[in-house]
């Protein structure tokens, strides 16, 4: 498992602390899940539980803030890195380096797929 598919870090190389693949791909994948659960919770706070029913552009809106907001923030902190190509903040984008668009570009997207699930499914996710 690495951060990229051409030059970049493998999954020991990015965290010396955590050993185990699998350990270290939750840990990862944790930070994406808290985003998505923000998501919600600030669109039930600011538009109410219909924004899940029928599509609202100002849910939309909020989860896209949340979402790139939180991205470059990690980007700032991580910067230096990006900059030297080692890691990618976007594992699903195969070319590491520092293109800032090329790393929001999963958090550009995850929004309207998370959003469009989240209203079909709306009765058995919300029940």
């Amino acid at each position: 498992m690495s951060l990229g598919a051409f030059g970049s870090w493998s999954a020991q190389e990015r965290s010396h602390s955590i050993k185990n693949d699998m350990c270290n791909a939750v840990v990862m994948s944790a930070g994406d899940g808290l985003i998505g659960a923000v998501q919600v919770i600030a669109v039930l706070k600011w538009v109410g539980p219909q924004a899940f029913k029928k599509w609202d552009w100002k849910a939309l809106a909020i989860m896209l803030a949340i979402g790139v907001g939180q991205n470059i923030v990690v980007g700032a902190i991580l910067d230096e890195q990006i900059a030297k190509g080692k890691i990618s903040l976007a594992p699903m984008i195969p070319i590491p380096g520092p293109n800032w668009l090329m790393n929001q570009e999963p958090w550009i997207i995850q929004p309207f797929l998370f959003y469009a699930i989240l209203i079909r499914f709306n009765k058995a996710i919300f029940a």
